[in-house]
């Protein structure tokens, strides 16, 4: 499944708009076939085609990086990502993060036009949070990334994180990958 502006969208709605388009281009042809309307109905397909694949064009995909250590040093846990308001448990990276990096995400949001990126103490985006705006200005300095949870009063205790865009509730449910399992 492929998300398009954080709405699902699967392969048969593509097999769907796939055969409308194709539908659409065959009974253009077969009303009139003189080559303006096979022209016209070239330039409608192609159309269409380009409005279905600007849609995809529209997906992004982000990278959270955690750092073991303050000021992003020490072993470093990746992330990547691809929806907003979804809650991501760290199960593998589980109270460990001493600092954090993003790149990618959607700045834009309903937060004084900005979106957020949010770090919560407990599981299921519960717990103590503290967060930031996604596109990396803190004090108006660019790159000024969360670089010492001590001083946030979360270090060694993020359990999970959530990207806000349009408020502060899960819509986009919860998701806890862990390739090699937890311990």
């Amino acid at each position: 499944m492929l998300a398009i502006d954080s709405m699902p969208f699967t392969t048969a709605d593509a097999i769907q708009a796939t055969t409308f388009i194709w539908a659409s281009h065959s009974l253009l042809l077969t009303h009139d076939k003189t080559p303006v309307s096979m022209v016209k109905a070239s330039t409608i397909l192609a159309l269409c085609v380009l409005a279905f694949l600007s849609n995809l064009a529209s997906a992004w995909y982000g990278t959270v990086t955690f750092y073991s250590d303050v000021y992003f040093d020490g072993p470093t846990y990746p992330w990547g990502i691809s929806k907003t308001q979804r809650c991501y448990n760290l199960a593998c990276w589980d109270n460990r993060a001493s600092s954090v990096k993003w790149e990618g995400l959607p700045t834009k949001g309903s937060f004084n036009g900005k979106s957020r990126i949010a770090f919560f103490t407990g599981n299921d985006c519960t717990g103590d949070s503290r967060d930031w705006p996604t596109d990396g200005y803190i004090n108006d300095k660019k790159g000024n990334y969360p670089q010492d949870f001590t001083l946030d009063g979360i270090n060694d205790a993020v359990s999970s994180f959530i990207i806000w865009e349009s408020s502060k509730k899960i819509t986009n449910g919860k998701d806890t990958p862990c390739p090699w399992g937890t311990s």
